[in-house]
């Protein structure tokens, strides 16, 4: 006897039953149940992902913003004040002790941005939406137009190797791979 997707398979001579044919139709009626059970199973694990997936949207959402306004945060008065300093130490050569003071607040404020690297961190998390959509949006798709067992369970694999890859932030990866349709 051996487990083979998750059924117990028992090998025997060929022409043998095992199976009484008077309790034939209990063993059916078992089967169907156990089938029921596994596809009640792989539509949760896919409730799951879905559930997850929004989740995942919406933090990356609120990562993004978070980044996004500390990039526009220290951009805008390093900038500001780089403008200052260098108008202040053209306007006359006593104002040269303030814009120094200037320059150097906003040389310590660009270099606390390219080392949070603000920007770049708001495109990751950009991306990292758009990648949990995508895959919310097939495992949608692979809910309603799958009717069978083993092609949700097939596509399962697939929506989790794509859900890994977001992980990873292999977002290119993570969203090739189109949903498989039931075919009729």
């Amino acid at each position: 006897m051996r487990i083979v997707a998750g059924r117990l398979v028992c090998h025997r001579p060929h022409g043998t039953n095992l199976v009484d044919p008077a309790t034939r139709a209990d063993h059916e009626e078992m089967h169907v149940d156990s089938d029921g059970d596994r596809n009640a199973r792989i539509r949760s694990q896919y409730n799951s992902l879905l559930t997850e997936a929004r989740s995942k949207i919406e933090s990356s959402s609120r990562t993004k913003r978070i980044w996004r306004y500390a990039h526009y945060a220290l951009g805008v008065p390093a900038a500001s004040l780089a403008a200052v300093s260098g108008l202040t130490a053209l306007s006359s050569t006593a104002g040269r002790i303030p814009a120094a003071i200037l320059s150097l607040t906003a040389s310590v404020i660009v270099a606390v941005s390219i080392f949070l690297r603000c920007d770049e961190k708001a495109s990751v998390a950009g991306q990292k939406k758009d990648a949990w959509r995508v895959l919310e949006a097939d495992v949608r798709f692979a809910l309603a137009n799958n009717d069978d067992v083993d092609d949700l369970s097939r596509e399962m694999r697939s929506l989790l190797d794509r859900r890994e890859r977001i992980f990873a932030h292999d977002f290119a990866g993570s969203m090739t791979q189109p949903p498989t349709a039931r075919r009729a």
